[in-house]
């Protein structure tokens, strides 16, 4: 098992538990999606996972384990070895996420360096070849502009592109096509895929958008406030749902001709 989640518990400050009780297994290759209205703890879990909570926030109960390692009993030395290497995350809009006056290359170069003894000239080298896997061309223009200057699918793909640097073991996505138009989240979502199917990476994928979560995911986690109410297979939850709320979000899926639209 690549992570095991069990009873997990955070709690902003000393109030009560914004999450509780929330229990998650995923392997190598498989994409487990957490779906739920916003609030429902989705990306409070994965941020508890990647070891980025807020400063008010900690984990107040339960375990998270990555390749039979404690998380929660690394010293931060040994936490940070990981992440940004063997675990990574996407943001909802990766250009809040970038330093507006830093052209992308810079940016790039040094987050790679950060983890790599990479020199300047191998560092961009390998920039450019991870901006052409993300399916990104020209990128030799795209490292010499600002973000402002980058389309939102730009700036996902390269966010997707410093996530996959160091071919990690397990990819966090927090809503990563929210800010996208349709045409631009289907691209996403197939690059994303492809690079599943290229390297064996696990992925977990937060998201309000049942659709997309149905089409991309193996497993699937129904969340309302702050507590797993639906786990099982994607295929299994879809077609025999067991909660009332699960059944509320598959019904917001459109329907074309009948038949309802899951399949991107």
């Amino acid at each position: 098992m690549l992570l095991e989640v069990k009873d997990l518990g955070v709690q902003y400050g000393d109030k009560a538990p914004v999450v509780k009780n929330v229990n998650l297994q995923i392997d190598r290759g498989e994409i487990l999606a957490i779906v739920g209205e916003s609030g429902s703890g989705k990306t409070t879990v994965i941020r508890s996972i990647m070891g980025c909570l807020p400063a008010s926030a900690h984990i107040a109960s339960g375990s998270i384990c990555l390749e039979g390692t404690n998380i929660g009993a690394m010293s931060q030395s040994s936490r940070r070895n990981w992440q940004g290497t063997k675990v990574t995350m996407i943001f909802q809009d990766t250009g809040n996420t970038m330093d507006p006056i830093q052209r992308v290359g810079k940016q790039f170069c040094e987050y790679l360096q950060a983890h790599q003894p990479y020199t300047k000239k191998e560092a961009e080298a390998r920039a450019l070849e991870l901006l052409s896997l993300a399916a990104l061309p020209n990128g030799e223009d795209i490292i010499k502009k600002y973000p402002f200057e980058l389309s939102g699918g730009q700036k996902q793909r390269v966010g997707i592109a410093m996530a996959m640097a160091f071919n990690p073991c397990l990819l966090l996505a927090d809503e990563p096509t929210a800010a996208l138009d349709v045409t631009t989240q289907k691209q996403v979502v197939e690059q994303l895929l492809a690079l599943r199917d290229k390297t064996s990476m696990a992925m977990i994928i937060v998201t309000h958008n049942i659709k997309i979560a149905a089409y991309m995911s193996d497993k699937m986690l129904v969340m309302k406030k702050g507590q797993v109410i639906e786990s099982g297979t994607t295929k299994l939850v879809m077609a025999h749902p067991q909660e009332e709320y699960t059944n509320q979000l598959i019904a917001a899926v459109p329907r074309l001709g009948g038949s309802r639209y899951v399949e991107g």
